[in-house]
């Protein structure tokens, strides 16, 4: 039961990188290194 349609490649994409830059924000904010596996 799928509550999103299936993403874009492009969707996809956007959704990575604001991800990453989110994970990178909270990561200063606490400063943690900026690693992201």
């Amino acid at each position: 039961h799928n509550l999103l349609d299936p993403l874009t490649v492009e969707e996809e994409q956007l959704i990575r990188i604001l991800y990453e830059q989110k994970i990178q924000e909270v990561c200063r904010a606490f400063g943690f290194p900026h690693k992201i596996q």
